[in-house]
């Protein structure tokens, strides 16, 4: 059965997305968007509102939602409304104009994490040990300022997937960072040695829970006991702004293993990811501050409102 456009934009973004990260996933397709815009001959976009409306379906279609991007295709939409939303289809604005706000979009993305670095300084590393998970570029950024910033610290890496773990060791490595591997099933023995928890996370959900790599969950419902602060650090912008549907992040596989006498078939599950409730957390890093869960909820849904405001406007 062949795939749909869908499905291979969703395998495409999924591949993406695990080399570089979400972030830089949202950068190369803005730039592919802007790139594709450039070589328009014609200065007349005549009928590119309505292009850009389907393109957002499409990247909101993608299994998982990449919430950061349709973020970026929400902002363009919002941009060509602005100026005439009595007519956006008309698309009076000229191509110049446009691939100049695209632009300008594709830098906003450096910029918040920028944000959040300069915010992260708030936490003082000096003298601690720092477990960390999962690989994210945000994290690493704010790992590699503080050791500029001469704060001298420690890396227990929880070990998970082999490519997120080795990522990780490579840029600790790089970086000079001292560090330690430990496999994460393990993370219990050295409870006493860990001083706080660093995470990303893909996104943010209307039902206010992270959702990350998988094993996150068990490792921060841990450490929550334990009474170890523990950060998220995500730009707002991840913020998944549509109300959130049953969870789709599961994958069943069949399994045929030989034994010493028969053959058992079962199923075998295995979740692409975990979600996890963001009052385990203690606080949350964005680019407009740093929030304790119950605020980061009324940001959340602040946002929420917003976007809902906006597509209800679109449709009429």
């Amino acid at each position: 059965m062949p795939h749909t456009f869908n499905d291979r934009l969703s395998q495409l973004f999924r591949e993406i997305e695990i080399d570089l990260g979400t972030t830089e996933l949202c950068t190369l397709t803005l730039e592919a968007l802007y790139d594709a815009l450039k070589d328009v001959k014609s200065n007349d976009l005549h009928h590119f509102y309505s292009q850009l409306k389907e393109l957002t379906l499409d990247v909101q279609a993608t299994q998982p939602k990449y919430a950061i991007i349709i973020d970026s295709f929400f902002k363009l939409l919002r941009y060509v409304y602005a100026q005439d939303h009595k007519h956006p289809e008309h698309f009076q604005v000229p191509k110049k104009i446009f691939l100049k706000y695209l632009k300008e979009l594709i830098k906003e993305k450096n910029r918040r994490r920028q944000e959040i670095i300069k915010i992260s300084e708030k936490i003082k590393l000096n003298g601690k040990t720092i477990l960390i998970y999962n690989h994210s570029g945000t994290l690493e950024h704010v790992l590699l300022h503080a050791k500029n910033k001469k704060q001298k610290f420690k890396i227990i890496v929880a070990e998970q997937d082999f490519d997120k773990t080795g990522r990780i060791i490579e840029f600790l490595h790089a970086n000079s960072i001292p560090y330690k591997v430990v496999p994460s099933y393990m993370v219990s023995h050295l409870d006493e040695n860990i001083d706080m928890l660093f995470f990303g996370a893909l996104t943010l959900k209307s039902t206010i829970d992270f959702v990350m790599d998988t094993g996150a969950n068990a490792i921060i419902a841990q450490f929550h006991l334990k009474k170890k602060p523990i950060y998220v650090f995500l730009t707002t912008g991840k913020f998944s702004l549509w109300k959130a549907e049953k969870r789709t992040e599961i994958f069943t596989h069949s399994k045929n293993r030989s034994h010493h006498t028969k053959s058992i078939d079962f199923e075998h599950i295995k979740f692409s990811h975990d979600r996890v409730d963001v009052n385990l957390v203690t606080k949350i890093i964005t680019e407009e501050g740093i929030f304790h869960p119950d605020e980061i909820k009324k940001v959340f849904n602040e946002k929420l409102k917003k976007r809902l405001d906006f597509e209800k406007k679109m449709k009429t």
